[in-house]
């Protein structure tokens, strides 16, 4: 119920498209490929979770220096 990784959008959308997992809402910039951050779908949100994704949320929020 704890489950959260980071994945290629290929594999996000995958397991989405399965209903085996929720796709966080986030937008993730990367230098390489597309990511994206997923949960299982109707657990709990652990707050180590929340703080997690109000960190990433942040650093969207700034500006990219390139």
């Amino acid at each position: 119920p704890n489950l959260v990784a980071l994945v290629s959008d290929d594999v996000a959308d995958y397991v989405c498209r399965h209903g085996l997992v929720a796709r966080l809402p986030l937008r993730l910039k990367s230098r390489s490929e597309p990511y994206e951050l997923i949960a299982r779908r109707n657990a709990h949100r652990h707050p180590a979770l929340v703080l997690l994704t109000e960190a990433l949320q942040a650093l969207q929020a700034v500006p990219d220096p390139a």
